[in-house]
């Protein structure tokens, strides 16, 4: 009868144990999530990305752009927890056209470059490892065409949404969509005949550091 109890008595502190166990486990994994998750990590980021671009309006130009697509490289660091600094560059390619060359009969593309600064402002923190944000920038504008150069360049501005998701402590997933004015010219001119209103969607690959 004793050996019995004392094995009952053994059981129940091993029960004990390990539930104390689990319990400082699972409040670990919150204080974990909690430090490293509850605002953007300080430091550098840097990401690529594959973008489609929309143009919701246009004014002026030798032609009309047509929807297009290309690729995104961005980085920045992070000014405050929940703000950074953000420069970006994007290039997509529009309105593909057959010409003859000295090669034969080649693609041309009528190429939208962009190099900007902006901002993005985190919405809230990350214990759920989802960070929505708002984005505000100004950028240098280009339209060339591959074969016969600069046709173009202006400035714009961008506002936007987008959201990462973090798979691991430095590296997250994300998408965005951005509103673009740019104001374009003739690169040896003062003046600009071309306004655009563009959409950019685009989804990325973030490293941070």
């Amino acid at each position: 009868m004793n050996k019995q109890v004392v094995a009952i008595l053994a059981l129940l502190v091993s029960a004990s144990v390990a539930s104390d166990a689990q319990a400082e486990g699972y409040r670990e994994r919150v204080r974990f999530a909690e430090n490293n998750h509850l605002e953007p990590p300080p430091g550098w980021y840097l990401g690529f990305g594959a973008h489609g671009t929309a143009f919701v309006r246009q004014t002026g130009g030798p032609e009309v752009l047509q929807r297009g697509a290309g690729a995104s490289l961005f980085g920045g660091f992070h000014l405050v927890p929940r703000a950074t600094l953000e420069f970006g560059w994007t290039e997509s390619f529009h309105n593909a056209a057959d010409i003859e060359t000295g090669f034969g009969t080649q693609v041309d593309y009528l190429v939208l470059d962009s190099w900007t600064i902006g901002s993005r402002v985190y919405l809230r923190g990350m214990a759920s490892d989802v960070s929505p944000y708002l984005q505000v920038g100004l950028g240098l504008y280009a339209l060339s065409s591959e074969y016969f150069g600069l046709e173009s360049s202006g400035t714009g501005f961008h506002i936007g949404i987008g959201s990462d998701i973090w798979l691991n402590d430095f590296l997250t997933i994300g998408g965005r969509i951005r509103y673009r004015s740019i104001a374009l010219g003739p690169p040896s001119a003062n003046y600009d005949d071309t306004f655009l209103t563009t959409t950019l969607l685009e989804v990325g690959i973030g490293f941070h550091y």
